[in-house]
């Protein structure tokens, strides 16, 4: 995100923090509802400053959340955002490349690490006191990675449960999470690599072989697009 979201979603958790908790339930309640819809994250945080001012001064007063934002939570962000101008669809466009290049980067280097092995498996087999260099040279090729079917499969996997995961935690960003979240998160996490591992088992007729760099000026590629959009988009 860029600098100056990144800056306000910090000064909102820091004021947040001070507020008492039916406040702080209120916000986050606000808070999900507004990520739900097609706004940039700029404008969620604005927002969110200006709710958790309002709940401040409340939480001063002695009045409830419901005093200022109303017992219908869904009304008061309907006329939040009937005031905002919307994202044009090439922010929109961009946003989702932005999710799906970082997404990507991270997928193609874990799949890498993992499939590592396998490629290296002609060095170790092949190792002996005089004749190393010949064997790496005959045998396994370490200049070439083979991307199998398993390795194919594994990546689309872990594009798709990612992509899933990444978009669940911008959607409740900004707010702590509860021990039962993080729990879920870090098993989705171990059940998403287990099935990598799984696939690439299961699957490992070689498809094709690329140079390593190749792969490295690709993945240099995505990642700098990403970094790119990141500083320029809210």
């Amino acid at each position: 995100m860029s600098s100056r979201t990144r800056q306000l979603r910090e000064e909102n958790r820091e004021a947040a923090r001070f507020l008492s908790q039916a406040s702080n339930a209120a916000l986050d309640d606000i808070t999900d509802r507004l990520r739900a819809v097609s706004i940039t994250a700029y404008q969620v945080e604005t927002v969110r400053q200006d709710v958790i001012r309002m709940l401040t001064d409340a939480d001063a007063r002695g009045d409830t959340p419901e005093d200022v934002l109303g017992d219908d939570y869904d009304a008061f962000c309907s006329n939040v955002l009937a005031a905002l101008p919307q994202p044009p669809l090439s922010y929109q466009f961009l946003n989702t490349l932005r999710t799906m290049l970082r997404v990507a980067v991270r997928c193609s280097v874990i799949s890498l690490l993992l499939h590592m092995p396998e490629n290296m498996a002609g060095v170790r087999q092949n190792w002996g006191p005089f004749d190393l260099p010949e064997s790496v040279r005959r045998v396994s090729e370490p200049e070439y990675f083979t991307i199998t079917l398993g390795f194919l499969l594994g990546w689309l996997l872990l594009l798709a449960a990612f992509f899933i995961i990444d978009l669940w935690r911008t959607r409740t960003a900004g707010r702590k999470r509860t021990g039962s979240e993080s729990m879920l998160s870090a098993l989705l996490y171990a059940l998403v690599l287990a099935l990598l591992i799984a696939v690439g088992l299961l699957f490992p007729q070689k498809l094709f072989r690329m140079h390593i760099s190749a792969i490295l000026v690709l993945l240099a590629a995505m990642y700098g697009l990403w970094k790119l959009l990141d500083a320029k988009l809210d």
